[in-house]
């Protein structure tokens, strides 16, 4: 029996998935397809007209942007879902005082960022542009309608609206990359984007929701003191996570410039689109999991380390596959101004097979509800991330950067495992699995079909 079909079964003895949850999980895959084939077709665009200085500059804002979403989101998703199927009563409320923390959060956390980044970078031309995709992030404060969505398993409408809104954006982006390649008009179109993406979801939840749930919400200061207690790891965590993703390319941008900060991004991009096998994997595999872990924790640990197994096999595999490619892919799809970036993807991609594990073990922790972990695990890969950029990016540049962006990912996925009892188990799970011509035996035993026994 392999492993799909083991998960299968064992989720069908505990209770199998609804058939809605299931279609809502295929609308949230297909919209993350979308997302990423979209997302790529205008980043190959950008990086080509914009070149490799502007583009870096533009993967040096964003980096710098983005490392602040954890702080104006608060990590309250999946805290929001859980009260509201502890107290679907209280729906109203429950939004609406999630609303109002994270506007505040965002109005607080953009005058702070804008504020640390004249710290290191006093040019106005800077800040003017990193305000004008900050004023895009706060919009995010209206995702908290998307939770509505999924709490009454209507993701098919939101999903809808936001695919809708992927391909204008993407093609008013293509169209002002034609018509200008200029950094601010390509900025201020992403900016518009995001508001017109972001604050949709209260327009659809306002056209969609019943009056019980849109009407009479109440800020109810006792419930956020809760929630916060919640996700105050889950904050830290997003936080420190976005650290030693994103800080290679403010490094690069600062310590050696912007053209060196787009040779990376362009790399950074290629690596970030092979996430989505992983996740496609587990969106499907890893409901049939959470029943089997409230029903049989040794059968579960069991599937925990045949994907372990799977995942850094696959990993593997794409790193290869990317390894041999890249000369060819990055000269045609890039340019061959960013041939630089061959190098880069040769080192980094090697972090796949860590990486894709460290998918599975998110899952782990999210189902073990062990935020604290999650924390340490990150702030760890932050930690060896910034002190390796530091000694390696004076001398090696953006070889450097991706060098140590492989260790940090190494870091929080395997070395960080030993620290905690919880974890240990886990620790010898993952180090079977790098045991490579081990893992590929086990795995051809697991996923070929048994011959039968003769006689």
């Amino acid at each position: 029996m392999n492993v799909f079909t083991a998960i299968a079964a064992r989720a069908r003895e505990a209770g199998s998935t609804s058939g809605v949850v299931l279609r809502n999980t295929a609308w949230i895959g297909s919209e993350r397809l979308l997302a990423l084939v979209l997302g790529f077709a205008v980043a190959m665009l950008a990086a080509r007209l914009l070149g490799p200085e502007s583009y870096g500059r533009f993967g040096y804002y964003l980096s710098y942007v983005s490392i602040f979403l954890p702080l104006m989101n608060l990590g309250l998703d999946r805290i929001l879902m859980r009260e509201m199927n502890q107290h679907p009563e209280n729906v109203a409320s429950i939004l609406f005082t999630a609303f109002l923390a994270r506007m505040a959060a965002s109005v607080l956390v953009v005058l702070a960022g804008l504020l640390i980044l004249q710290i290191f970078d006093q040019s106005i031309y800077s800040l003017v542009l990193v305000s004008i995709l900050f004023m895009g992030q706060s919009f995010q404060c209206f995702r908290v309608y998307n939770i509505w969505f999924q709490h009454r398993s209507r993701n098919q409408v939101i999903v809808r609206f936001r695919a809708l809104c992927l391909v204008l954006g993407a093609t008013a982006k293509i169209i002002v990359l034609f018509l200008s390649a200029d950094l601010t008009h390509f900025i201020a179109v992403t900016a518009i984007e995001q508001c017109v993406l972001n604050g949709g979801h209260f327009m659809v939840f306002r056209r969609e929701a019943k009056a019980v749930d849109r009407d009479h919400g109440q800020f109810d200061i006792q419930r956020l003191k809760h929630m916060l207690e919640q996700s105050r790891y889950l904050i830290m965590s997003g936080f420190a996570y976005l650290i030693y993703v994103r800080l290679d390319t403010i490094m690069l941008a600062r310590m050696v410039g912007d053209s060196e900060a787009g040779i990376y991004f362009v790399a950074a991009r290629i690596t970030e689109a092979c996430q989505i096998l992983p996740e496609a994997l587990l969106v499907g595999l890893f409901p049939g999991m959470l029943a089997l872990h409230q029903k049989n924790q040794a059968a579960y640990l069991e599937q925990v380390g045949m994907l372990f197994r799977l995942l850094f096999a696959v990993g593997l595999a794409v790193a290869a596959a990317v390894f041999f490619l890249a000369p060819w892919i990055i000269p045609l799809i890039f340019s061959d101004a960013y041939i630089p970036s061959v190098d880069v993807i040769q080192i980094q991609v090697w972090a796949c097979g860590f990486l894709y594990m460290r998918t599975m073990l998110s899952h782990w922790l999210v189902a073990e509800r062990f935020a604290q972990f999650s924390l340490f695990s990150h702030l760890l890969g932050a930690i060896v991330n910034v002190i390796l950029n530091l000694i390696l990016i004076p001398r090696y540049g953006a070889v450097g950067a991706a060098y140590a962006t492989v260790a940090s990912i190494f870091a929080s996925t395997y070395i960080c495992l030993p620290f905690h009892a919880r974890t240990r188990p886990l620790f010898f799970l993952a180090s079977r699995a790098i045991n490579i011509p081990g893992t590929l035996w086990i795995i051809a035993q697991k996923m070929l079909p048994r011959g039968r026994a003769d006689g």
